[in-house]
């Protein structure tokens, strides 16, 4: 014989299985934002939106102050060009000397000529002449 159910116990198993089934959706949920290409998407989202207010702060800025920026973006392109520009400027403080080359037919007659290599700076010259 089966047993009268109590309506209390049976609000209480209505309300579990609604509770297990809004945990199931919730979970489900969880699981979709955790997907890789939904996570790279919110992401990319974000510094989409991260990125444009940047930009209009820095566009701001750069029209309230003219000159700091110049000198910004100047100093940036030296920084940038470092190298090039002190070893130009190192071969002009240490010119390359010229000579003829040994094997160089043309120079026989007296004339003189590069050899044809790179003019070195000074910081290779003072390497060179601790290793010999």
């Amino acid at each position: 014989m089966a047993e009268p159910r109590h309506p209390d116990i049976e609000r209480a198993r209505a309300s579990a299985l609604e509770a297990r089934a809004d945990l199931a959706a919730t979970m489900a949920r969880i699981q979709r934002r955790l997907k890789p290409a939904a996570l790279m998407k919110e992401g990319w989202e974000e510094l989409r939106e991260q990125g444009g207010a940047l930009a209009d702060g820095a566009l701001a800025t750069a029209r309230k102050r003219p000159m700091a920026t110049a000198a910004l973006i100047g100093g940036t392109i030296l920084f940038l060009a470092r190298k090039p520009l002190l070893r130009m400027i190192a071969e002009r403080i240490w010119p390359a000397k010229e000579t003829a080359a040994p094997h160089d037919s043309s120079a026989q007659d007296g004339s003189t000529r590069t050899s044809g290599t790179r003019p070195r700076t000074a910081r290779r010259r003072a390497s060179e002449e601790t290793k010999t």
